[in-house]
């Protein structure tokens, strides 16, 4: 998915959601031109974190410890992240 959007470097704005809706300002390079609209649900550790800041997805790679994708409202880029699994992220299904 990442390479098909351009890569790491742009690939985090083709899939955010446009506005300020959701999105703090600025929304850095928000086109959310797949239509998958990625809300900044932040994450979760015993209270919520960043929310309007960060999206946190998990995953379906299976490793020792849980892999995430990350965009955030001032940029474009999309990381690929490692973390403890006791840490609450979102997750975002997709119907065949």
């Amino acid at each position: 998915m990442i390479n098909y959007l351009g890569g790491f470097d742009i690939a985090g704005g083709k899939i955010k959601e446009t506005g300020f809706l959701h999105w703090m300002s600025p929304n850095t390079g928000a086109s959310n031109e797949t239509g998958f609209t990625a809300l900044p649900g932040g994450y979760r550790d015993w209270t919520f974190i960043d929310l309007g800041i960060l999206c946190n997805l998990w995953t379906s790679t299976a490793t020792n410890v849980a892999l995430y994708m990350q965009i955030g409202y001032n940029s474009s880029s999309l990381y690929i992240l490692s973390y403890s699994k006791g840490i609450g992220r979102s997750v975002r299904c997709i119907k065949d």
